[in-house]
């Protein structure tokens, strides 16, 4: 008895939470909202009835004893409902108590708990989503939205509801029938459903026994993020048509491509692949971790993520060794200065510019890509102008920091400005010391922003470890 009444404190305490967090979000009017956590026939006395805006957490579950005709004239003068709908258990055969003759359709404000329908028995419609106008998070665009689990319910139409179509976190699963294609719980029997999805939502493969994976063959686009574990693929081959992955990320940090813990897998291999499309603002994150020792990615592919704005939290792979990806002449492995061809816009290597190389810049003036990392050490160069057209720099060299400039002490002005990218799979410290003329009270070497989040360290940044 004494654990029941504390789980019961601990509910109550919850929701009397979620409460307050409502009311803050969408300034709820004290006299508008329903407190209570359920709707039954003895809550139902306490719903404002006279108010067209309303807040509140609607729960409707095997104790809501109202008919469909009571809940009906319950909700009929409401216009606007900020909060959340839950539907848990219910014996209700549709969701129509919203729905009201007079008008074209309810604003739901849903960025705060969204709407759940799950477990519902008998229920056959979901037609009330489609006259609700939604009011969503600002920034995303997005609510929770789950259908699940209705065992009569043909939810084939959800998906393309007007609101809901363009929503990542929309979830449909376990009824009747489910709409879209949604990768977040894969299976081998659930995979046939994907032989014709050209678009898939999530795409979750999970300590999943099979290599073979032709039902995802037609897929072009992933949408929300690609979550690969615990598989013994050598490769992403079967993802051969894929070309976009679109995703919304904004302030967050969420891993949108997280391929981690396979250990027989050498290579992406997803040739059609060619852009990373992010809906509004934020970063494109991907984690490669844990894979076969001999991992690599071919230079066309880390070329790809260096301008796709690609950020790595880990990035565990080699050079798969020169490829035929690039023009001829576009292409210079490094040795040294003296020896490099000029005007090469691809370089791969440890570039070293060292005292007696300043007659040498020159030739790295054309220079976009540098795979590799870039060492500017007792010099007598006076600024880096020859970098002027640097974009990227990806380092695979985990012993290798990826910019070093030491010791030059003629230098007066560093600055690379159209630098966008930096992928190491290192650290991610910058050295610049004993630059004797070179002001660091407000040094950048670069425009910051979040791909090139990095670490400075030497004169004025911190002691070199």
């Amino acid at each position: 008895m004494r654990f029941l009444s504390c789980l019961v404190s601990l509910v109550l305490a919850d929701f009397n939470s979620n409460l307050e967090k409502l009311s803050l979000t969408h300034k709820c009017d004290p006299l508008c909202t329903f407190n209570h956590s359920e709707v039954t026939s003895s809550t139902a006395q306490y719903f404002p009835t006279t108010c067209d805006t309303v807040c509140g957490i609607l729960t409707f579950n095997s104790d809501t004893d109202l008919s469909h005709s009571e809940l009906v004239t319950l909700f009929k003068n409401m216009r606007t409902f900020s909060g959340g709908i839950t539907f848990e258990n219910t014996g209700f055969q549709n969701l129509s108590i919203f729905w009201v003759h007079d008008v074209d359709s309810i604003t739901f404000n849903c960025k705060t708990f969204g709407m759940s329908v799950l477990n519902n028995s008998e229920l056959t419609s979901v037609r009330i989503i489609d006259y609700f106008l939604l009011e969503t998070d600002r920034l995303s665009k997005e609510c929770a939205f789950r259908v699940e689990n209705n065992e009569k319910l043909n939810a084939s139409s959800v998906c393309q509801s007007w609101f809901l179509q363009g929503m990542y976190s929309l979830k449909v699963s376990g009824n009747r029938r489910d709409c879209g294609c949604r990768g977040d719980k894969i299976a081998l029997d659930t995979m046939p459903e994907f032989q014709n999805c050209t678009t898939v939502t999530g795409l979750n493969l999970t300590n999943i026994s099979t290599t073979d994976l032709p039902s995802f063959a037609n897929v072009r686009e992933i949408r929300s993020y690609i979550d690969i574990q615990q598989m013994h693929l050598q490769n992403l081959s079967f993802l051969k048509k894929l070309r976009v992955v679109r995703a919304k990320n904004f302030m967050y940090e969420n891993v949108i491509v997280n391929v981690r813990n396979n250990p027989e897998m050498t290579r992406l291999a997803v040739p059609s692949l060619n852009n990373f499309a992010i809906d509004g603002f934020g970063p494109v994150i991907m984690n490669l971790e844990n894979l076969h020792p001999d991992f690599c990615l071919t230079f066309g592919e880390l070329k790809l993520f260096m301008e796709e704005l690609v950020y790595f939290t880990n990035i565990q792979a080699k050079y798969c060794g020169i490829d035929t990806f690039f023009e001829e002449n576009e292409f210079c492995e490094f040795l040294n200065m003296s020896s490099l061809e000029p005007f090469c816009l691809f370089i791969y290597g440890k570039v070293v510019l060292e005292a007696g190389d300043e007659e040498f810049v020159w030739k790295l003036k054309k220079m976009t890509h540098l795979f590799g990392s870039l060492v500017v050490r007792n010099t007598q160069l006076e600024d880096l102008g020859f970098l002027g057209k640097l974009k990227f720099i990806g380092n695979l060299d985990s012993d290798a920091l990826t910019v070093q400039i030491v010791g030059n002490h003629r230098l007066t002005f560093a600055y690379i400005p159209w630098l966008e990218n930096i992928i190491t799979s290192g650290n991610r410290i910058i050295i610049v010391d004993n630059n004797s003329l070179l002001k660091t009270e407000k040094f950048s070497l670069f425009a910051a922003n979040f791909q090139t989040k990095l670490i400075f360290k030497g004169d004025a940044f911190g002691k070199i470890s």
